[in-house]
């Protein structure tokens, strides 16, 4: 397991990255940012209007006020997992004080 530090967030995060590494993979931890919000979109939409969650986010301005809402605040916390440029995962939520 690497420790990763996601910068100007102060937090660490544990990857296994032998696991990746032993497929012939190269996998990063990014802070997410604005530009990111149609992939964003796209990976959401793609997990949880599928099975099991079977969400309707057909209404896109409903979905981005929901993405902007989690991404947008000042306490944001939002990473992504990327597979060379591809987004893969993403981890959304804020900061409690």
């Amino acid at each position: 397991m690497d420790s990763v530090i996601v910068p100007d967030m102060k937090i660490i995060y544990h990857i296994d990255t032998e696991f990746y590494e032993s497929r012939g993979e190269i996998v990063e931890i990014r802070k997410l940012e604005a530009n990111q919000m149609e992939n964003i979109k796209n990976l959401f939409k793609s997990v949880f209007m599928n099975d099991p969650w079977n969400d309707d986010w057909s209404d896109s301005e409903q979905l981005n006020n929901y993405i902007l809402d989690l991404t947008g605040n000042r306490n944001s916390l939002s990473i992504g997992l990327y597979d060379g440029d591809e987004l893969v995962g993403v981890s959304l939520g804020s900061i409690m004080h």
